[in-house]
């Protein structure tokens, strides 16, 4: 199953999309192909959400999207503790996502740690997630001589494997401050901020985005400005004060 990776602290820390399906839902492998196995109140496959869902009846084209296995069941290692938790919509039908269950397996001896929950939500989310492309009604295309995709008159959608979501995306669907660790991807947060922003409130907007202060804000912009000149067009540089001679 996928897997998502990242140092923590100390420890490398590993978020694991189980092979187990959340209460409710059963494989059809684990029932041999016959569906009749099934108890009347389960429901068959790996369940699925779309972050992204067209009106089909208006589609001309197929386009692209991203969808996530929840609720889905995550195993962590890495951390002092083996940690097993649920992620799933805190409420249906809206984007918010949230831990409701968790478990905590932990070997004698272990003393309390901190756990960093919003991290490993993220990191399942990025487990979880898979490139989709939604087909118009009635779509067909061959893709080889012997492979077509197809969708009927109401539309469909096929998966294309494992992507990566963007961190603001990620971040929106987690709520809270977003997590800066330094990556491109933040910088070009803050470049979008520091090009959108009113002129006077361009650090204050990006040190309440990452939860930080405006000195912190100063600094990033400047490194940032630094490292990828082309997302920061017209950034200049305070000019730093030269200490002149005295006169009497």
């Amino acid at each position: 199953m996928a897997t998502t990776t990242r140092k923590i602290g100390k420890h490398l820390v590993t978020v694991k999309l189980s092979a187990k399906l959340p209460k409710g839902f059963v494989d059809l492998a684990d029932l041999k192909g016959d569906r009749t196995k099934a108890k009347p109140t389960d429901k068959i496959g790996r369940p699925f959400i779309y972050l992204d869902m067209p009106d089909y009846s208006k589609l001309k084209n197929p386009q692209k999207g991203f969808g996530l296995y929840l609720p889905a069941i995550f195993e962590v290692d890495g951390l002092p503790c083996k940690i097993v938790f649920t992620l799933d919509q805190l409420e249906k039908g809206k984007a918010k996502l949230g831990i409701t269950d968790a478990q905590l397996i932990c070997p004698k001896g272990v003393a309390e740690f901190l756990i960093p929950w919003q991290r490993l939500q993220s990191m399942a989310i990025n487990s979880a997630s898979f490139l989709v492309e939604h087909l118009p009604p009635n779509y067909e295309k061959w893709l080889t001589l012997n492979m077509r995709v197809s969708a009927d008159e109401r539309g469909g959608s096929i998966p294309k494997g494992q992507a990566t979501l963007p961190q603001d995306v990620r971040q929106e669907l987690l709520g809270g401050k977003e997590k800066f660790e330094g990556s491109k991807e933040n910088y070009e947060k803050i470049a979008l901020i520091w090009r959108s922003a009113p002129h006077g409130k361009k650090h204050k907007e990006i040190a309440n985005h990452f939860g930080f202060s405006e000195k912190w804000a100063h600094k990033h912009t400047a490194i940032g400005a630094e490292r990828y000149p082309k997302l920061f067009p017209n950034y200049k540089k305070q000019p730093t004060k030269k200490k002149g001679r005295k006169t009497k």
